[in-house]
């Protein structure tokens, strides 16, 4: 459940970013706005991909009855990362 949660956090961070880019353009410069969508869209897909191999393998373990709480602390601590990385990339280049 968390690593879902963590997957919807990022969802709305990096669409939130890549989303609000435009604004920031106009303080900063187009190619740092066209740096924060490449790397919204670039943080995205890995998540993606997590949260979905990760939704397999918990119905699969669950299915045949074994344990699914390592596979669910191994996708919340990459989507942590995931979010981590793109929240240092956004910070770094905040204007003051």
């Amino acid at each position: 459940m968390a690593a879902g949660l963590a997957f919807i956090v990022l969802c709305f961070f990096a669409g939130g970013t890549a989303g609000t880019t435009a604004g920031i353009a106009v303080r900063e410069s187009a190619e740092r706005a066209n740096h924060l969508i490449f790397l919204s869209a670039i943080v995205w897909v890995p998540g993606l991909v997590v949260a979905i191999a990760g939704l397999r393998l918990w119905i699969v373990n669950t299915r045949r009855g074994e344990p699914v709480l390592r596979w669910a602390i191994a996708d919340l601590a990459i989507m942590l990362t995931l979010i981590g990385i793109l929240w240092a990339d956004v910070t770094q280049g905040a204007a003051p």
